[in-house]
């Protein structure tokens, strides 16, 4: 009757009872068994590794928590396998001659992701900048476009604090896609008069994000480049290469990129430096990606192998990143958010994100795939996740498979988020296919009212990151995290906990009037979203619940969103959110 839980960001399901589950981090591929997608692009591309599987997820984290108060985990980097199925033993897999591994117990869920995080650290701190809450809003397109948008949201009532211009560095178009020049300089095409527009967004109290990834592509034929960081360090030696000595050049959708050996101390130097001009640059944040592309048959600097590397270069790719703003001491100010990660990565980095959603509904692959991987990522001491608002792969490849966000798919995204430790948009792969928080007056009113919402529990949100911080306590939890002797919690993916106090639960259907919410027993209070949607009356607020479930309106702009009657945080979160939205 035991339950497991963990294996780091696991999207197709919390509990593992019953299944077998692989330890390897990778891309998650686009569809993850979304069908007829999923086929369609395995045929196009050759490879099924292109619409990945059911387990496939960037984090590889080995080990399981149990509903028996029991913990493993394998200190082994090596790839293996965890077989959940029998009902009397767990089978583990492990491609290596010999198995590091550690037990634990505890007497509470929590204190067993306690005791999971004493060894493998815990999230870094936050700035009180990105704590504070509010939108950090994902802009393209230049300066003049950057100005123009934030002058939009700021008449709009949008709480802007931070916008992260991933196309810093240039942008191009590959196979129907928009990419980036990954060469880790001010694209000065885009962006001539870079230092101006960050120093007027600080002034208006808006920080300035970036983006960065180990992979290094040849701009030789881009033009507006002061360094071509590719030939540096394919001249230094600074890239991973083949046990024949050939470089590992690794495809993306189009083009081909080397990766940044880091088992090379001179090439890790090499990229700090970079991560410092960045500093210097005004840059205060970045998404921090990949890493999940090293090849098993490399041959690295320090003579490992790939397969010895391949699930540990994530925590070092996060390491490298932490190391750089540390040692520019602009720890209090700076952070970094990564997408892959590995057992140890909670000691690095400050934040987790989900990847690469599809702008769709599905449980594969897109929004109903968002609230498992946070909640199975939290047993695995990955205690701060969020995703990217309103999802980002967008597909079109035909009528059989067109994919791209919908005004009402990303109204409920941003309501979702609106609960999570950051509230950040994405553009996706094909900006102009998807629905913006600008696409009308409607999104953007949406938008600025649930980033209003977020900011209205920041003082919670920093009761809960202190957790984080101090005991690897997940900020979303799963509800048996926080009531394992209630029997229905173990089961319940629907929902989940912020913190001790507040319940959410999201809705994920498309065309939804009504979510289905469990309420453990106790006495709980619903949220008053009701008067931002017109014509609705008050429902029901008060709850005495025995521990059962409800079903409850919950039409676009009033989220299912519960806290306990007696909870301090509880009440002064409901009395923000009517101050700040009242006001609007």
């Amino acid at each position: 009757e035991e339950h497991f839980f963990g294996l780091g960001a696991q999207f197709s399901a919390v509990d593992l009872r019953g299944l077998r589950v692989p330890v390897f981090t990778n891309e998650q591929g686009v569809g993850r068994g979304l069908q007829p997608l999923s086929s369609l692009l395995a045929a196009r591309f050759r490879s099924r590794a292109v619409a990945g599987q059911w387990h496939s997820t960037y984090t590889a984290v080995p080990q399981v928590l149990t509903s028996g108060g029991r913990g493993w985990l394998l200190r082994n980097p090596h790839y293996a396998v965890f077989d959940l199925r029998s009902t009397r033993r767990v089978v583990l897999e492990l491609n290596a001659t010999h198995m590091l591994a550690r037990a634990f117990t505890a007497p509470s869920p929590l204190e067993l992701v306690e005791e999971l995080t004493r060894y493998t650290g815990r999230f870094r701190p936050i700035p009180d900048w990105v704590a504070e809450g509010g939108a950090i809003v994902g802009l393209q397109g230049g300066s003049h476009i950057v100005r123009k948008k934030v002058k939009a949201m700021r008449e709009a009532g949008v709480p802007v604090v931070g916008v992260w211009l991933q196309d810093w560095v240039g942008k191009r178009h590959v196979g129907g896609l928009s990419r980036l020049w990954w060469n880790w300089e001010v694209d000065r095409g885009s962006y001539a008069d870079w230092e101006d527009l960050v120093l007027e967004l600080y002034q208006d109290g808006i920080y300035t994000l970036g983006y960065i990834n180990p992979h290094f592509a040849d701009v030789e034929k881009k033009g507006n480049t002061t360094r071509n960081m590719y030939r540096e360090a394919l001249e230094s030696g600074f890239l991973v290469k083949m046990c024949d000595g050939s470089l590992a050049e690794l495809g993306s959708f189009g083009f081909s990129a080397g990766l940044l050996d880091l088992t090379n101390p001179s090439a890790r130097g090499w990229m700090k430096d970079i991560i410092k001009s960045m500093l210097k640059l005004g840059i205060r944040g970045w998404m921090a990606d990949f890493a999940e592309a090293l090849p098993l048959d490399a041959c690295m600097y320090d003579n490992s192998t790939g397969a010895t590397w391949h699930n540990a270069y994530p925590a070092a790719w996060a390491e490298l990143n932490k190391q750089a703003i540390y040692e520019a001491d602009m720890q209090k100010d700076a952070w970094i958010f990564t997408r892959a990660a590995g057992l140890m990565s909670p000691h690095f980095t400050n934040m987790q994100w989900l990847g690469d959603q599809l702008t769709s509904w599905d449980k594969f692959d897109g929004i109903g795939s968002v609230l498992a991987g946070s909640l199975s990522g939290g047993f695995s001491g990955l205690s701060l996740t969020h995703s990217d608002i309103g999802g980002y792969t967008s597909i079109a490849l035909g009528p059989v498979a067109y994919i791209s966000r919908t005004t009402e798919l990303f109204m409920r995204w941003c309501e979702m988020s609106a609960f999570t430790p950051v509230y950040r948009s994405h553009e996706g792969c094909q900006p102009d296919v998807n629905v913006q928080h600008d696409s009308s007056v409607v999104t953007m009113r949406h938008f600025a009212l649930f980033a209003q919402v977020h900011k209205a529990w920041s003082r919670y949100r920093k009761t809960l990151l202190t957790e984080a911080y101090q005991r690897g306590f997940p900020m979303m939890r799963h509800m048996y995290m926080q009531f394992p002797l209630d029997p229905q919690t173990p089961s319940i993916d629907s929902q989940y906990m912020l913190g001790a106090d507040v319940l959410v639960a999201p809705v994920v259907t498309q065309q939804t009037q009504s979510v289905k919410v469990y309420l453990p027993e106790g006495n709980w209070t619903r949220m008053r979203f009701h008067f931002l949607v017109p014509g609705v009356t008050e429902p029901p607020s008060m709850f005495f619940s025995q521990g059962k479930w409800y079903t409850v309106y919950a039409p676009i702009g009033f989220p299912a969103v519960f806290f306990r009657m007696d909870s301090e945080h509880g009440r002064r979160f409901q009395d923000n959110v009517l101050r700040m939205l009242l006001a609007m």
